[in-house]
């Protein structure tokens, strides 16, 4: 199996894909024909404590930056959207790579191990 990272995790305590907002493609894993890319996809509306409105996006990403909160402070806010973790998949059937409803994931190393499992995930591929 070989892994190309593009984007490593930014924090232990920031596993959240709130915090890999606007990234795009995290990473790339390939076994024999088979191809994943790991992104980010999504929006991201969050309302701040304190304050009566809701941020959007990079801005969001910057404020909480800017705060210096982490994962478990993520809790407190109030979220009306929140982006994810997403993957395309490509293997020697296809020209173009593919995306399959239902396979998001919400931080770091979980999209990270997930993707590493779908490469061994047989029945998966059949799908292709």
């Amino acid at each position: 199996m070989e892994i190309e990272i593009y984007v490593d995790e930014i924090d232990k305590r920031r596993q959240n894909s709130f915090w890999y907002y606007g990234i795009g493609e995290i990473a790339k894993f390939v076994k024999n024909d088979r191809t994943i890319l790991m992104s980010t996809c999504g929006s991201i509306r969050v309302k701040f404590l304190n304050e009566g409105f809701y941020k959007k996006n990079d801005q969001s990403v910057y404020t909480a930056m800017e705060m210096e909160l982490f994962d478990d402070d993520l809790d407190s806010l109030d979220f009306n959207e929140c982006n994810w973790f997403d993957y395309l998949y490509k293997n020697s059937k296809n020209v173009d790579y593919v995306d399959i409803e239902g396979d998001e994931r919400f931080t770091y190393n979980e999209a990270f191990a997930a993707a590493i499992g779908y490469l061994d995930d047989d029945k998966l591929w059949d799908n292709f």
